[in-house]
């Protein structure tokens, strides 16, 4: 989308930003003035797909201007470590696209084009595997419960056995999802449990529980405020992401351009317990993308944003990509944590 149009998206954007009546636990407000900067270059060009491994302090990251390759990058000093993938094509080790990357035990797991290919820390190809076809449709997320591979299905969730088969680990609360949002479906793992994001959070155990998780209703707000505005028969994506916060929460991430001044929240999985996630202001609400946690601060993907004279007028410009990869604090902003919050 060319400069122009973005002008226009953001200006609808910052007149139809709107505070929602928080009733979580606490609020946790952004701190763009302060924290550090991971990465930073025109160069770059970082899209939003990234995940966190917190005891090895490396953000995987993946830049739009290589789409086909995931980036490893120290947290400490930004440096890059590995770069997994990066060719084109429908074998092992090779990609047609790049939907997500998650970890495993021993590395990097990266899908796209309903292949899931999986390197070991130091870049070694370990394998490729491609789900039952009849249990999910492509792959848009992936992670490791118990050593094995768990993906979401249209009917919930599915994992990969011991013996190369596919099997139903669970079925999702009141039936199958929507097929026309199935692509944005997203799925993380915490301790022995799966937890799949699409209209709703569910977790699936290894003995094939299933447990519906209560989503915070600022987030579900957020969300059908996002999808209303699309109008007509747009499909809006409800959610962005869900992804582990290295301390045993979840954290729900809402659509980057919903009106709200809410980037997501914390879930305690084993109490429902949250905190809201929240920007001080609506130009950073959509200039930064939050793409993970890392002990006390939200990672962030930062865009820029540049006054224009756009016939005649002097305008907001909102450039979509990321040039920046950044440590901003989360700072209580009002209420109470949760009991045991691991603190901020």
């Amino acid at each position: 989308m060319n400069p122009l149009n973005f002008s226009r998206v953001l200006a609808f954007l910052l007149a139809s930003a709107m505070s929602l009546p928080l009733s979580a636990q606490e609020r946790l407000e952004m701190d763009v003035a302060t924290g550090r900067t991971i990465i930073d270059g025109f160069e770059y060009d970082f899209n939003g797909i990234a995940v966190v491994d917190h005891e090895r302090r490396i953000v995987y990251v993946v830049d739009a201007v290589e789409p086909l390759g995931v980036m490893a990058l120290s947290i400490e000093d930004g440096s890059q470590i590995a770069i997994y993938g990066g060719s084109r094509g429908d074998g092992p080790g090779e990609l047609r696209s790049l939907r997500s990357v998650s970890l495993s035990p021993e590395g990097v797991l990266v899908s796209g084009g309903g292949l899931i290919n999986h390197w070991g820390r130091e870049g070694n190809f370990i394998g490729a595997w491609r789900p039952d076809q009849s249990l999910a449709a492509r792959v848009q997320g992936q992670c490791m419960v118990n050593g094995q591979l768990v993906v979401p299905s249209m009917e919930g969730a599915i994992r990969r056995k011991p013996d190369g088969f596919w099997e139903l680990l669970g079925r999702r609360p009141g039936g199958n999802v929507d097929a026309r949002i199935f692509g944005a479906t997203h799925v993380a793992c915490i301790g022995d449990i799966a937890y799949v994001l699409d209209e709703q959070l569910a977790g699936y155990s290894p003995d094939g529980g299933v447990t519906r998780l209560a989503l915070p209703e600022e987030v579900e707000e957020a969300s059908r405020i996002w999808r209303e505005n699309l109008g007509g028969e747009a499909v809006g994506y409800p959610y962005h992401a869900v992804f582990g916060d290295g301390a045993g929460q979840l954290v729900v991430v809402v659509p980057r351009y919903a009106p709200s001044e809410v980037f997501g929240a914390t879930i305690d999985p084993a109490t429902g317990c949250y905190e809201i996630i929240v920007s001080p202001n609506p130009v950073v609400r959509r200039t930064h993308a939050l793409i993970g946690m890392y002990r006390d601060s939200a990672v962030v993907a930062e865009s820029e944003v540049e006054e224009q004279v756009i016939n005649g007028e002097r305008t907001r410009v909102f450039y979509p990509g990321g040039r920046r990869i950044a440590l901003r604090p989360l700072r209580p902003a009002g209420g109470s944590p949760c009991p045991d919050s691991p603190g901020r």
